[in-house]
Formats: structure tokens, sequence, C-alpha cells
């Protein structure tokens, strides 16, 4: 049995790893990154989920570099895929384990992602609530 769903993920509290830069998400806000619409699968992953951005578009995310370092002001442009661990309703993202993947790129770099989200849902058409999506094995 395999799990697949199609959205977006929202990345609020980033950081980036530069001193005296933030990053601006488009869109998004300040120190927050909306993807792209993206297709989340298990299938042929193991126990992990891939989150991949829809066809044909080859673009995950985009965000603006802010603050007063030197590299303010650039726009990166993040590409490829990325897989996670699910533990529960949560899906884990490490840094060492996405950046060994190297199938993430931002602006041409290998790239990776640190944190973790959790996966939710409701009725298609609902107002009500969200409720978690936990994945079992």
């Amino acid at each position: 049995m395999n799990a697949h769903g199609e959205g977006t993920l929202t990345f609020e509290s980033v950081v980036l790893n530069v001193p005296n830069c933030g990053v601006e998400g488009l869109p998004g806000g300040a120190n927050m990154i909306t993807t792209k619409r993206l297709v989340t699968t298990t299938a042929g992953q193991g126990d992990n989920l891939k989150f991949a951005p829809k066809p044909p578009n080859n673009i995950f995310a985009e965000f603006k570099i802010t603050g007063t370092c030197s590299i303010a002001g650039q726009i990166v442009t993040v590409k490829g895929i990325v897989v996670g661990v699910p533990n529960g309703a949560k899906v884990v993202f490490t840094h060492a384990a996405t950046t060994a993947q190297k199938t993430l790129v931002s602006n041409n770099a290998i790239s990776g992602i640190n944190g973790e989200l959790t996966l939710e849902s409701r009725l298609k058409g609902s107002t009500g609530s969200y409720t978690p999506l936990s994945f079992t094995t």
C-alpha cells in the first residue's frame, strides 16, 4: 500500500545560516517559505515520504535573502526533491540526511532541510478543523 498526496508546505521560523541574513518567501513572508505545488508519495520510498514539484514545474520553492549581509536581495530558486522520515503524524528532515540525498539544489548548490512538519487533512470542501494524518507500516 502506498500513500499519495498533493499540496504546498509552509516552513515557518526559517533561519539562514549566514550572519545578518534572513529570508522572505516568494510567496510567504519574513522567515517563512511556502513551496510551489508538490506531489508526495511513499511509492518506492521504503518507509520514507518523497516531496517533489508537481509536473511540469521543477521548482520546489523560491525566496529572497534579506538583511544586511553581502548577499541580501538575492533570489534563491530551490529545485529538486526531498525525502523525509515519517514519525506518526510528523515528517522529520535532518540537514545531514537531506543534503546527503543530493536531490535538492538552491541556485545550483546542494541543499538540505532541517526540521519537522505535521501532516494534517480534512474532508474536501470542508471548512472544519484539520486532523493530524499518521503514517504507519
